[in-house]
């Protein structure tokens, strides 16, 4: 993926609701509060869970949405994954929801799948905005394989997807600092209702607006609207 648009994300998520701690600038990601940034409303939501401090920001209104949708575009989310995926890129893939993830914290693997029952058509991926490298050895992913438990280092510029039934988490202990990750959920436009609500049913727990297999945009919480 292109780092410099991936440091510009970065100063961009940075910037919204600054505080200062020991003369440090930290994001506040108070659970359900929103964040406000170049004009732009995000909100935070807390995983019921309770294993890490991990916060999804995402899109509160249809503006946000639609930066988010700028980003995939402008990273060529669906180009470059469509060779992996078998699909024609121009044809087949569709934003569902965009998002950032911030943790620093992981007192236990919190085992799980974002999606079943899809057919292999809803993905999610994930790619770091900050350097992962010199810190400890936490807040990488953990998955399950046939082989057993497998362990992938975030890289700047990488991005990891994973559709179906893959079990994953995020691995134990302090990172020092908080991290955040950019994310996109996408799918394909051939999903069958059936699928869709397979993929929903995850999605709308992340993200108050979001968009359907069609580019509809659906609502979860009405105060988007």
């Amino acid at each position: 993926l292109d780092a410099a648009v991936l440091a510009r994300v970065r100063a961009e998520f940075e910037a919204m609701a600054p505080r200062k701690k020991d003369d440090r600038e930290e994001l506040d990601l108070s659970a359900r509060s929103d964040l406000f940034a170049a004009g732009r409303r995000f909100a935070v939501v807390q995983p019921a869970w309770g294993k890490s401090d991990i916060r999804w920001v995402s899109a509160r209104d249809k503006s946000t949405l639609a930066y988010f949708s700028g980003l995939f575009s402008e990273l060529r989310i669906a180009e470059l994954a469509a060779p992996l995926l078998g699909a024609d890129p121009a044809e087949s893939w569709v934003m569902l929801a965009g998002y950032f993830v911030a943790r620093q914290h992981v007192r236990k693997a919190h085992f799980h799948t974002d999606f079943s029952g899809t057919a292999a058509k809803a993905f999610t991926l994930m790619t770091p905005l900050h350097d992962m490298g010199a810190l400890p050895d936490s807040c990488n992913l953990l998955c399950k394989t046939p082989g057993g438990l497998r362990r992938y280092r975030y890289v700047v510029g990488e991005a990891v997807i994973f559709g179906d039934d893959f079990v994953h988490a995020t691995e134990p202990g302090d990172a020092g600092q908080p991290v955040a990750f950019l994310s996109f959920t996408f799918g394909s436009k051939k999903m069958t209702s059936e699928e869709w609500q397979c993929a929903e049913y995850y999605i709308a727990q992340q993200c108050p607006i979001y968009r359907d297999p069609a580019g509809k945009i659906k609502y979860e919480d009405a105060v988007a609207r």
